[in-house]
């Protein structure tokens, strides 16, 4: 189990990180099967705050 720094929480806890949050949940993934041709696709779409959120996360574990 990996410890939590308290500058990783402070992040976390920050308005920014709460909206992006928010954004993020009220915007679930979109899977799109086919392009308007009917081609397969199986794409998924995810809203740029899920993008933004798991940037800073990702920065913010040191991994």
């Amino acid at each position: 189990m990996a410890i939590c720094s308290p500058a990783f929480g402070q992040q976390l806890g920050t308005a920014e990180s709460l909206e992006l949050g928010r954004l993020a949940n009220s915007n679930p993934p979109e899977l799109l099967r086919y392009d308007a041709t009917g081609a397969r696709l199986d794409d998924v779409r995810f809203h740029p705050a899920w993008h933004l959120l798991m940037q800073g996360l990702w920065r913010e574990s040191g991994t």
